[in-house]
Order: C-alpha cells, then sequence, then structure tokens
C-alpha cells in the first residue's frame, strides 16, 4: 500500500482529503514511509472537475445527466439537456470536436465513454419531436447578430429566450455556417439540420436574413444605428495562404484544380458546379481536409492523398475520423510539406513539389514544430490540389470609420464581457478566436448573450462563484439514520465549499440547463432531475450488479465501404437502443463523490484491502505537506495535536465508483453523495457568512463530516 501512496505523490494526482480520524490508541494501518503529500479538502471546482468530461466541453455539456437518462431509455430528457447545454444535440451528435472524450475517466480503465454518439442517440430516439413555444418578447431592445453559425445561433436562442426580438444576418443563401457549409452531408443530414435551424429557430421567432452580406450590403454602423447591440460571429471566411509558389499563379477560380478548403465544401454543399481531375491532394490535418478528401472520392477521384507536415499524433481529427478516410482508400502522407504548385503551359495542375520533414522542438502551439530534411525533395503526380490549411476572420466587416480596435488582424475584445471597444459592438467565436471547434463557438455564444444582456440592462458585471449541493445516493431503500445525519451534515457546511470568483458569463455555463441567463441566471432551473439511474448506482452496482466496469465501448456501425458513393447518404448509422444503453451503463457517473464520517471510522482498513483500483489510502498525519496549498492548515494543525489517528484520502482521479467501499466497512461510515454546482453571486455569499459568522467567499474549509473532529 505505501507503493501506491508514493505513486500518488510522484504523478501528482488529485488526492482529496475524506477525514482526519482520531484514534482512542496506537492506529497500526498507516503507511509509515511517505511524506510531502499536498492534498485538497474539495470546493466546488473540485468536484467539478472530478466529472472531467464535463471540465473538458467547452459548454460543459451535462454529459453524466444526459448518459444517465438514456440508460433509462427517456431519451426525450437527454435530448432536451442537451438543448440547453450545447443547442443542437442531432448535429453535434454526429460532429462535434468531442474534447470530452480523451478527458474521460473511464478511459483510465479501459475506453473512454462515447460521449459523442450518446448525445445523438437522444435525438435519434426522441418521441417529442415538436417544436419549443416561441417566448413572448419583453425586452424592448433589439439586437443583430451577424453570422449564422454555432455562435451566431447559441447566442440568438439565448437572447430570445431572455424577451429580446433577434435578427440574423448570414451571408449565404441558407443558414447555419460551418453545420450546413462547412460540413458534408454525408457527415451531417440536412433533415437534421433543418430541423435543429430552419424549423426551431423560427419557431423560437428568430429571424435569420439570407444573402445578406454585412460590410457589403449594410454597414456595421447601420446596423448600430438600427439595432440596441450587435454581435459579430462571422467565424473565419479568409482562406489561409500556403505561401508557396504557384499559389497565386493557380488562385482558386483562375485556374482550374485548385481549391481552399472550406470554400470546397462550401461549394459542394450549395450545389454548385465542382470539377475534380483523377488525382487529388489534400493538404492539411483537420476536420475540413477530412471532410475535403473523402468528398473527393465520391465525385469520382481515382487517387486521393493528404499531406500533413506532422505526423499522425499531431494531427486534429479524432482517431475514428482519419481510420475511416483510410479504409475509404484515403493514402496520408504524413511529415511531408507542400512547396510548390507546377502547372503546365495551359495552366493546368501537373504536380505538386513537397519535402519530407522531421518533428523538432515544439512551437508556439505547443506541437512540434516541422523541420524540412534536405535532400528529400520529391514530387507528388497530381492534377488537383486543395489547401485545407485553415482560415481567418475578415475584420473588415466592421469598417474603419467606426474605430474599431484590432489585435493581429482581429477585432480586439474584452475577454470576460465579448465588447469591443465600440459601445454596443460585441463579437464572438471563431471570429475573434480563430478557427476551432463547433462546441467551442457555441460556449462563446452563450456567454456574449450574457454579457449583451448585463450591458443593455445596465447590470453591472459582478463576480459569482460556484458552489457545491449534494444529494444522497444511499445503497438502501430504507435510509439509515447515519445517512439521514451525512446529508444534514453536508448540507450545513454547502457553504464552505464555494469555488473561485469568475465572470457570470464563465460560470454560467457551467450549470446545468439555465432558465434564463443575464442577471436572472442565478435563479436556474433543472430541466430534467436526477435521472433514477444515477440515484440507484449504489444499490445497481452493489446488489443487483449491471457490469458496468466489464462492458465493452460499443462502436459505431457504418454503412458498407462500396456503398459510399454518395454525397448525401450518411456513412453512420447510429446506436441501436440495446447499443446505446450497454454504452451508457458504461459511465462511471464521476458526479457521484465518496464521504467518509471520521467521527465513526475506526481505521480497520477494509475499504482499502477492498478497493479494486487502489484509490483508498489511510496514511500518517505528518506525511501530508499542505492541505488546499496551506501547510498550517487548522485541520492539519489539529490533526498534528492528537496522539494517534490517521488521514483517510481519496484518489480521485481512479475512483470507478463501484460502492465496495461502501459494502465493506463495518460501522457504516462510509456514504456516495450526487455532486451539482448552482451560481452564487460573491457578494450574496459574503452576507450570508457575515450574518452567520462564516467565512467568505472563496474560502474553503475542512471537508464535510470532518467539521466536528476536536481533540
Amino acid at each position: 500500500m505505501a507503493e501506491a501512496a508514493l505513486e500518488l505523490l510522484e504523478r501528482g494526482r488529485r488526492v482529496r482529503l475524506l477525514s482526519m480520524v482520531k484514534a482512542e490508541g496506537y492506529a497500526p494501518h498507516p503507511m509509515e514511509d511517505v511524506s510531502g503529500l499536498d492534498i485538497n479538502t474539495g470546493n466546488a471546482d473540485w468536484f467539478l472537475a472530478n466529472i472531467s468530461c464535463q471540465s473538458a466541453c467547452p459548454a460543459y455539456t451535462d454529459v453524466a445527466r444526459y448518459i444517465a437518462h438514456i440508460a433509462t431509455e427517456n431519451y426525450d430528457a437527454s435530448y432536451r439537456i442537451n438543448l440547453e447545454d450545447n443547442v443542437f444535440p442531432g448535429m453535434l451528435g454526429r460532429i462535434c470536436a468531442r474534447p470530452c472524450e480523451p478527458a474521460c475517466r473511464r478511459g483510465r480503465v479501459d475506453k473512454p465513454i462515447a460521449i459523442c454518439w450518446l448525445k445523438r442517440v437522444g435525438s435519434d430516439y426522441r418521441t417529442n419531436k415538436n417544436l419549443p413555444s416561441r417566448p413572448p418578447v419583453t425586452r424592448p431592445q433589439k439586437i443583430a447578430v451577424v453570422g449564422s453559425g454555432p455562435a451566431g445561433l447559441a447566442a440568438a436562442r439565448d437572447l430570445a429566450k431572455m424577451g429580446y426580438s433577434c435578427v440574423v444576418y448570414e451571408a449565404l443563401a441558407i443558414p447555419g455556417g460551418m453545420f450546413t457549409c462547412g460540413i458534408p452531408a454525408w457527415r451531417l443530414p440536412r433533415d437534421i439540420t433543418k430541423y435543429e435551424i430552419d424549423d426551431y429557430f423560427a419557431a423560437m421567432g428568430v429571424e435569420i436574413k439570407l444573402g445578406v452580406e454585412v460590410g457589403k450590403d449594410v454597414t456595421v454602423r447601420q446596423l448600430l444605428d438600427e439595432y440596441s447591440a450587435v454581435l459579430l460571429a462571422a467565424g473565419t471566411q479568409v482562406p489561409q495562404l500556403m505561401q508557396i509558389p504557384g499559389e497565386k499563379e493557380g488562385g482558386e477560380g483562375k485556374v482550374k484544380g485548385f481549391y481552399f478548403g472550406l470554400p470546397f465544401m462550401e461549394r459542394i454543399n450549395l450545389g454548385e458546379e465542382v470539377t475534380i481531375g483523377n488525382k487529388v491532394v489534400v493538404i492539411g490535418g483537420g476536420f475540413t481536409a477530412m471532410d475535403c478528401s473523402r468528398s473527393s472520392l465520391r465525385m469520382g477521384a481515382e487517387k486521393v492523398y493528404v499531406v500533413y507536415r506532422r505526423s499522425r499524433h499531431e494531427m486534429s481529427v479524432y482517431e475514428e475520423e482519419a481510420a475511416e478516410a483510410a479504409n475509404e482508400g484515403i493514402e496520408f502522407l504524413f511529415l511531408v510539406t507542400q512547396t510548390e504548385i507546377l502547372y503546365d503551359a495551359e495552366g493546368n495542375i501537373t504536380g505538386m513539389k513537397c519535402i519530407r520533414n522531421r518533428l523538432g522542438d515544439p512551437d508556439a502551439s505547443g506541437r512540434r514544430a516541422p523541420v524540412p530534411i534536405p535532400g528529400t525533395e520529391f514530387i507528388l503526380d497530381v492534377d488537383t490540389v486543395i489547401a485545407a490549411t485553415g482560415q481567418n476572420a475578415d475584420p473588415t466587416i466592421a469598417e474603419k470609420e467606426l474605430g474599431v480596435a484590432l489585435n493581429r488582424n482581429r477585432i480586439k475584445i474584452d475577454r470576460n464581457t465579448y465588447a469591443t471597444n465600440v459601445a454596443g459592438l460585441f463579437a464572438a467565436g471563431d471570429y475573434t478566436e480563430g478557427a476551432r471547434n463547433v462546441i467551442s463557438a457555441i460556449a462563446d455564444g452563450h456567454k456574449a448573450a450574457i454579457s449583451i444582456d448585463q450591458w443593455l440592462t445596465g447590470v453591472q458585471p459582478e463576480p459569482v462563484v460556484l458552489r457545491s449541493k449534494f444529494s444522497i445516493s444511499p445503497q438502501w431503500e430504507d435510509v439509515s439514520d447515519y445517512h439521514r445525519r451525512v446529508s444534514a451534515e453536508i448540507a450545513s457546511t454547502e457553504y464552505q465549499r464555494v469555488g473561485q470568483p469568475q465572470t457570470l458569463g464563465s460560470a454560467a455555463v457551467q450549470v446545468t440547463a439555465m432558465d434564463a441567463f443575464g442577471p436572472t441566471a442565478l435563479k436556474q432551473k433543472h430541466y430534467e432531475p436526477i435521472s433514477i439511474w444515477s440515484k440507484n448506482t449504489t444499490n445497481r452496482r452493489l446488489e443487483v450488479g449491471d457490469d458496468y466496469d466489464a462492458t465493452d465501448r460499443q462502436e459505431m456501425s457504418q454503412i458498407p465501404i462500396e456503398e459510399r458513393g454518395s454525397l448525401v447518404r450518411e456513412v453512420e448509422q447510429g446506436f441501436s437502443r440495446l447499443e446505446a444503453f450497454q454504452e451508457a451503463k458504461r459511465c462511471l457517473q464521476c458526479q457521484l463523490n465518496i464521504f467518509l464520517d471520521g467521527n465513526m471510522c475506526i481505521l480497520c482498513n477494509a475499504c482499502i484491502d477492498i478497493c479494486p483500483p487502489r484509490v483508498l489510502l489511510m496514511v500518517p498525519f505528518d506525511a501530508i505537506n499542505t492541505i488546499n496549498g496551506d501547510p498550517e492548515h487548522r485541520i492539519l494543525d489539529t490533526a498534528l495535536g492528537w496522539r494517534d489517528g490517521a488521514a483517510m484520502l481519496i484518489d480521485e482521479s481512479l475512483c470507478i465508483r463501484c460502492g465496495l467501499c461502501i459494502e465493506v466497512c463495518p460501522v457504516n461510515c462510509i456514504t456516495m453523495q450526487h455532486f451539482e454546482p448552482e451560481l452564487v453571486p460573491v457578494a450574496e455569499l459574503q452576507a450570508q457568512a457575515t450574518t452567520a459568522a462564516r467565512p467568505t467567499a472563496g474560502a474553503v474549509m475542512q471537508p464535510a463530516m470532518a467539521g466536528r473532529m476536536n481533540p
């Protein structure tokens, strides 16, 4: 067991103090050969970070909650949760970049939960297809949003719910931005985009004006004169140049065979004529490069290469996407950089000069920079070149006479409020941050809507905190007196477990299913309660058993390779109901947390011995270096004054929520509690603390169940 504690220290894992336990006599079990442990008592930020999938999602989608509803086949509830958090459940369930999955703690056991595919399940199997009721317009101000992509639509939806009248301006003939113009229909069927964009936003009362190019057909100044506030969310529409010979000579539209990646997909999705040759090379390692290469095959190309200057490990696409491209016949040329596009006398592409690379030191992005290897030049025999090397925003949309401040050729904004230096003008999404993933743009839209509301209502932005809320998750239906006392103890000390102050916009997206935003965001409402699946987790795993820890990850069925010649037929077929259930039950339900009553613990070591992943630890008091970063924390000072005892710790990173420690405890001193955060203004918390003579916001005191442990 000493090795386990040493491993915790060496790896710097997340170690939480369950309780300091005072012993009446000598405690024989503490690990005597460890020292210098830095531990935490756990505040709201800590417990939220335990739900690593949710913390990794820019929009803080309540993953565990919607997966639990899928396990009970309540697909409508699962869909509604996603609708509040990420706005486009059916679309995100197909094309999300999945930052949650690499963070999934189940991946430390075997394979991550198929979080993205489960999101799609709620959309595929929901029974209530009805459109939302139009929210009443209760605010006098009108708001213009430039761009109908993820950020713009997310902000417009939230603002409409707040009672504002919103008008979205879109330069193209169809709404959706990247959803409908950048992503092919064989990945994202257009019946899904029609419902979640056209039909949904029409029902919400959000007007989308198509074919209106802001900066050309109407100026930003005109919008500011007509509307109370304007949000620029135009995305990135300017291709990033490769800066190689032959690029300008064969610039898009000048010579047949050269395209930039996003405009290439845009023309396909808008039904315009696009001609490609027999041998195509796509330059880039992102999602657009995959879409361009796989679409080229569907358009009749005989050979398609993807050239990427780094290794497979540095590509931004997830493994399944690259694997399917390879299965379809795409040939990847890694550690290769394009150096020149070659043409014949008639201006037709005859090839592309390349050079091989090795990886050097990390560049500004943190990735290892490609370094050309002299003498490795070669010519790739192709007749079509598609440069999917990135996109940039067009800052000229906001005309110069407005005096909009720029930062490295992008609109400069206040990162907390999304406001520009021009009163009433806001900007968000990829337009200010550069090309990223869809879910990040949606998160920006949420936050920008809150800031616009605060500005229009004259509310001075004030810091807020997240506070822990816990509910009991007992093993037994007949809750014992002990469990009632645990619940009461935790409730009485909730004021202690508050996170660090932050802006309302940043904090609001971390709370599930907000009923409204802006000043009313503090009165959040959960559209769906805790699922019975979550409530019964301990009982089910201990007494019934569901083999959650032994069930393999379910894989998505796809149409055969030979049937993938269509630009509109969806490749991924979705989960069956049985597959969805099997995958949903694999979720560890990380919002559940172990608590221990030190007043009852007898230091018998039973919980430590039975723990499968060895995450429970018992150490001497002097093995602890700091608590919450404080070497003189009062909990530690108190315990060091005891004659005998031990600190009970848990490694949060590997706990699988099996509940065996609860079952084996002979004195019934361990319980499991369901966590979720709530928003509280710092001023309100300080007032509560003053009234009750308790700590102010941001203070992190001793953990629940340790508060009464005095010598």
